[in-house]
């Protein structure tokens, strides 16, 4: 995917570069949707999720999978099957977590559905600040 045509294409077709991408796996890759991303374009397929990166920050989803690999079960997450770069611009798929962003549903939640939510959400915290990280780990980003 590093070649000048993939560049090319990333640049003036994201779309087609991400079912690139998940074909080039093995994966199916239509139907295809996109979806809200705060800092990347994120592409929906049945069972994964492409992103791809503006290429802002160097090395951000080497990163992001480094520590989504440190996280255990108790910590939901999706799984990264692959990421990589074309040009400045990083890519990364990941399987696809069934569910609705908790933003998005807590208007419509009832208040023990919201105490249920909530103390899910601290039980992740927890799990997420029992974490220990390699010796040396740091987000070069965030100095």
């Amino acid at each position: 995917m590093a070649d000048r045509d993939g560049l090319a294409l990333l640049d003036t077709d994201p779309a087609a570069f991400a079912r690139r991408l998940l074909a080039s796996r093995g994966l199916p890759a239509r139907p295809l949707a996109p979806a809200d991303g705060w800092s990347n374009q994120v592409w929906l397929a049945p069972a994964h999720v492409v992103r791809l990166g503006s290429g802002r920050f160097r090395d951000a989803y080497v990163h992001e999978a480094a520590v989504l690999r440190l996280l255990p079960p108790a910590i939901p997450h999706a799984r990264v099957l692959a990421h990589g770069r074309v040009g400045r611009r990083e890519w990364m798929i990941m399987e696809r977590v069934a569910g609705r962003p908790l933003a998005a549903v807590w208007s419509g939640l009832g208040e023990r559905q919201r105490r249920s939510a909530a103390a899910q959400l601290g039980a992740a915290l927890r799990a997420l600040h029992a974490v220990s990280l390699p010796a040396g780990f740091a987000n070069r980003l965030a100095r």
